[in-house]
């Protein structure tokens, strides 16, 4: 990737962390969302003039999907542009995703630099936002659910370079996680805390206690705070979301639930009507209908647009892509653990913050290819150290006594 395009992303990165740690009793001044996501395309944009042959029949179907479905829901629905825009979002961003594949970092470190700008500057800002002003649910880009996903990926993807202070960064990420009150939040740094661990330890026994003690934590921490905030309010959003989604769907036949109903179907009046707060936040008012973004949860939403088929795809395309570009197991399992329990709170691969950690891993992985010794190999590689290439066998030539008559005696 061109190093000026890496260089104006962390800056971008970095001026919407400053923007963000002055803007005091909101989340950020401008839409940091909205501009990630125009900096990902962009980006995307930029890297149409090659496309690693291997994902190019990926990247014609996933083209001629989001065509197909958009062309269709503007002409015979009633839905709104924006509400096309979030049922195909996470289309674009698996596309974004397919379009970096190939290509390699000219900043390798480039994950870690947005950690250490994001993470500390996350952490003071809720300091100040619950212990100075008394505010709950702070953020510094976005809403926490999503932007403690976004250092959780980051922290993954740059930790097994990190040489020093790598538990300081961890442990101010824990406390960030706790000021911010986030169950998806808990659960994503559970699963980064589990990785640390085993990359950062290496007797077998110590990690799997370590880890064990870990889950339990992180499992914990969300039922709590799952429990707090059913107290407090009576009930729980994504429960809601759930049972109306069993109302939706309680009739589909098979055919239905493994590709979905056809694009930009709408929910009933009834369950517009029980969802109409919701409605006014996130969905589309110029619409006289609504659809799947009011379930806001990106399981619910796909499976309701997409079947199980688009479910499986939503995560099975990322993590390909992943492997495929020398991106370690580990390292790809974290990252699509990570999206999953974000998707089952909020939007998932539907929004930038899951998105960006996949590129830049996409990136490291063929940064170290690229730099480590030896001939260049193709395809994943799945060697003990999985940043580093595999060396071809020696020739068996090579291992044989020589029988020249310069060594006959």
């Amino acid at each position: 990737m061109p190093r000026g395009v890496e260089r104006a992303l962390l800056a971008l990165v970095v001026g919407l962390a400053v923007v963000g740690l002055a803007s005091l009793g909101e989340f950020n001044m401008v839409p940091a969302h909205q501009i990630l996501d125009v900096a990902l395309y962009g980006t995307a944009l930029t890297l149409l003039g090659w496309v690693d042959r291997r994902m190019l029949p990926l990247v014609v179907a996933v083209g001629a999907l989001i065509a197909v479905r958009a062309a269709f829901a503007l002409t015979s629905t009633e839905a709104g542009l924006g509400d096309v825009v979030q049922a195909h979002k996470w289309l674009l961003n698996i596309a974004v995703v397919l379009l970096c594949s190939g290509r390699v970092a000219r900043i390798p470190d480039l994950a870690a630099r947005m950690a250490w700008v994001l993470i500390p500057l996350a952490l003071l800002k809720y300091v100040v936002e619950v212990v100075a002003l008394g505010h709950d649910r702070p953020g510094l880009l976005y809403e926490n659910n999503f932007e403690i996903a976004l250092l959780c990926g980051l922290v993954v993807v740059a930790l097994r370079d990190m040489v020093h202070y790598r538990l300081v960064l961890l442990g101010m990420l824990g406390v960030a996680v706790v000021l911010a009150g986030s169950r998806s939040g808990a659960i994503a740094f559970g699963i980064t805390a589990l990785f640390a661990v085993h990359t950062l330890i290496g007797a077998k026994a110590v990690r799997l206690y370590v880890a064990a003690l870990t889950a339990a934590g992180a499992i914990v921490a969300a039922a709590l705070l799952f429990a707090a905030r059913y107290e407090a309010e009576g009930q729980v959003d994504r429960l809601n979301f759930a049972a109306i989604f069993g109302d939706e769907t309680g009739e589909r036949g098979l055919v239905g639930w493994l590709l979905g109903p056809p694009p930009m179907t709408a929910l009933t009046t009834e369950s517009c009507a029980r969802l109409d707060f919701y409605a006014v936040l996130i969905a589309d008012q110029s619409a006289n209908e609504c659809y799947s973004v009011v379930l806001h949860a990106f399981l619910l939403r796909v499976l309701f647009d997409f079947g199980l088929v688009g479910l499986v795809a939503a995560f099975a395309i990322p993590a390909y892509v992943m492997v495929r570009n020398h991106v370690p197991w580990p390292v790809v399992t974290a990252l699509t653990l990570i999206a999953f329990s974000n998707s089952a709170s909020v939007s998932g691969i539907n929004n930038p913050f899951i998105t960006l950690p996949i590129v830049l891993a996409i990136l490291a992985g063929n940064a170290r290819v690229a730099d480590a010794p030896g001939p260049a190999v193709t395809g994943p590689d799945h060697s003990a150290t999985p940043w580093r290439r595999h060396r071809p066998p020696e020739p068996m030539s090579a291992r044989l006594p020589s029988t020249s008559r310069k060594d006959t005696p």
